[in-house]
């Protein structure tokens, strides 16, 4: 792991972390909280839903934590053991020094996960660079995933170099400049204020990472065997969502690949399309 520091302050992580915990008193069902040890540290984990019934593990996206799935945990956990950790180097509560892209450790992380929570065989569903991690770890360990939800992926087609520059301007214009930008990655869609603020408050207090996350080869993608979902928006301005289901598509011939008209980098009622995607036999 490098010695990166994610959030730009004290108070800053303060202020991050004390928004989290009240998500986190209004969480609409019952868990549990812990911290598990691994190979890059300690990591957060929430686990709500089924304790009996099958492991389904949500990966959140960067500069994110496992707050945001928050309004999906009420149908998934109604059929399924969900995990929810926050990904270590993110803006959450898990080690914060951050690893490369380019190395395995995120891969080693969730062997680590999976190992110390007795999970042989999980379902996967990843949001962005969450959806990027997941397909990671299932391509090192097909066997394992029994099946992977794709969210916005990172790392199927490049993403959009035009946004990120835009991204850098408009958070050089403060308060406006930072909502402008949030409601672009939304696609235009209607945002609660709460999460607004949240989100604001991320982008003015953490460290983005600016390492362009890498994609995955034509032989890395080939070996996701198990039923794959891939779901994007027609506007997303971070990725190129036409590229990325017509690559999966090509390679995945059995994979089911969706692009959805009107709608952005955010989606809208992931749990829903996850749950469905998940009891499809």
């Amino acid at each position: 792991m490098k010695n990166e520091i994610v959030f730009k302050s004290a108070a800053g992580r303060q202020a991050i972390l004390g928004v989290y915990d009240s998500v986190l008193e209004g969480w609409p069902v019952p868990f549990q909280m812990r911290r598990v040890e691994t190979r890059h540290g300690q990591t957060f984990l929430i686990e709500c839903g089924q304790a009996s019934a099958p492991a389904l593990v949500l990966l959140h996206g960067a500069g994110s934590n496992a707050a945001f799935w928050r309004g999906e945990v009420e149908t998934l956990g109604r059929t399924w053991r969900v995990l929810i950790p926050d990904i270590p180097g993110e803006a959450g509560k898990s080690e914060e020094r951050r690893a490369s892209l380019s190395s395995p450790a995120y891969v080693e992380w969730l062997e680590d996960l999976f190992a110390a929570e007795g999970l042989d065989q999980v379902a996967v569903a990843g949001l962005s660079l969450g959806a990027w991690m997941g397909m990671k770890f299932a391509a090192a360990h097909p066997q394992q995933v029994s099946r992977l939800a794709l969210l916005s992926a990172s790392g199927i087609a490049p993403q959009k170099n035009s946004f990120l520059l835009l991204a850098v301007a408009l958070m050089l214009c403060g308060d406006w400049g930072l909502e402008r930008m949030a409601r672009m990655v939304g696609g235009g869609q209607p945002m609660p204020r709460e999460v607004m603020d949240y989100t604001k408050l991320i982008h003015r207090e953490f460290n983005a990472r600016l390492e362009v996350v890498p994609l995955l080869s034509d032989e890395e993608l080939a070996r996701l065997s198990m039923p794959v979902l891939l779901w994007m928006g027609e506007k997303d301005v971070m990725l190129d969502s036409r590229k990325s289901a017509a690559r999966l598509r090509a390679l995945l011939p059995h994979a089911e690949v969706e692009v959805s008209q009107g709608v952005g980098h955010v989606l809208p009622r992931m749990g829903t399309r996850i749950g469905a995607f998940l009891e499809e036999r």
